[in-house]
């Protein structure tokens, strides 16, 4: 969990999730990490990052407390909006300086 935490952050991860509400963040954050660690439902989600039921350190770590289903679901809910933005910016960064950088 460390390793995958640690490599998101690297890769800006933060970055991101910038644009959204304070609150979303960490928990946005949280859900990228639990998706690549151990991937599975919302449900399943909200299990591993809640402080009494979870599987491991992340929602710890994150500090994300009494995590309920509605707030995975709200992050989902901006990410559905703010998702175009994102990749349009991830893909400008990643073109910079390539043959495609001019089309984009």
């Amino acid at each position: 969990m460390a390793a995958v935490l640690g490599s998101a952050r690297a890769c800006g991860a933060d970055d991101w999730f910038g644009g959204a509400p304070v609150p979303l963040r960490k928990t946005l954050l949280a859900m990228v990490v639990a998706r690549i660690v151990s991937p599975g439902s919302k449900l399943a989600t909200h299990r591993m990052l809640r402080d009494d039921t979870a599987a491991h350190s992340l929602g710890r770590v994150l500090g994300l407390g009494s995590i309920e289903p509605e707030d995975l679901y709200r992050a989902l809910d901006w990410l559905h909006e703010a998702q175009p933005a994102i990749e349009r910016r991830l893909a400008r960064k990643r073109l910079v300086g390539t043959r495609w950088s001019s089309t984009t």
